[in-house]
């Protein structure tokens, strides 16, 4: 199954923007499980790009506690799910 989830990001001045990720399993995943896989890779990828020490040792909880201390909050609102692969691109013109 491929999944498609969708998130709100804003930070302290109110400024927002959509954030999107894009999962694939062979069972079928619950809006939790998913919601809670987006976060996690959320967190790590503000972390990898936020952070000025290493984050190859730091938990979960680590990246989690990294992001909450920054100044945007995110908030996961929409689920898709799709038998073939999710292939989304950018319209420039």
């Amino acid at each position: 199954m491929h999944y498609l989830v969708l998130a709100s990001e804003h930070d302290e001045y109110l400024d927002s923007w959509v954030v999107k990720r894009t999962f694939t399993s062979n069972e079928q995943l619950t809006k939790k499980q998913l919601q809670e896989m987006f976060l996690l890779e959320h967190y790590k990828n503000d972390a990898k790009e936020g952070s000025s020490e290493s984050t190859e040792n730091w938990t979960d909880e680590d990246f989690e506690d990294f992001y909450n201390e920054g100044q945007c909050n995110i908030s996961v609102e929409h689920f898709y799910q799709s038998l073939t692969p999710i292939n989304l691109e950018e319209v420039t013109e």
